[in-house]
């Protein structure tokens, strides 16, 4: 096989990956825009990537954690609040909560002491993925939940299965009783 050919092999593979992951990009540029909290996604995103892009660890992860905080309508309120609301997204809230305990704690420690370690890198990357299962979260449920109001009683609970079922019945009833009137 000539060098050409494996040229012109690769050009094939490389552009073909380029294109997918242009058509990909605009896939996902398209949901944004679409979507009934698109400015606050936008605002979101941004902050994600200059989070990304910054050169200092410590600035790099409050960059992330304001991103996720305003991913959960939290930059006014207390770091547990948004760690409630953050972990309320998975099955082991403990566990969530426990980590995004030591991201707060560790982005708290870096504002007032200006302190970075080897550690700084790994709090980054859990950080950021926190931040990117919230944006799948609100892209992948645009459609059941169109308004700011309808995601922010998502992610503010109920929390458990015993306590949404209570609520759910109490609606119920209510519903029926409004129906009757």
């Amino acid at each position: 096989m000539a060098d050409a050919d494996l040229v012109s092999g690769f050009d094939i593979v490389a552009s073909s990956k380029v294109g997918a992951f242009a058509l990909e990009l605009r896939r996902f540029v398209a949901k944004i825009m679409r979507h009934p909290l698109s400015k606050e996604l936008a605002t979101s995103l941004l902050l994600y990537q200059r989070a990304l892009e910054a050169h200092d660890m410590d600035a790099a992860i409050m960059r992330m954690w304001s991103a996720l905080e305003s991913l959960v309508f939290g930059t006014e309120l207390q770091n547990r609040e948004t760690i409630r609301r953050v972990a309320s997204m998975y099955r082991d809230r403990d566990m969530a909560m426990t980590k995004l305990s030591v991201i707060s704690d560790y982005r708290n420690r870096g504002v007032h002491l200006g302190e970075e370690d080897e550690f700084c890198l790994a709090v980054l990357e859990r950080c950021k993925t926190y931040f990117e299962r919230m944006i799948h979260f609100y892209l992948h449920n645009y459609r059941s939940l169109s308004h700011k109001k309808d995601y922010e009683e998502f992610i503010m609970g109920p929390f458990n299965s015993d306590e949404l079922r209570r609520k759910i019945h109490v609606f119920t009833t209510k519903l029926r009783l409004m129906k009757d009137s």
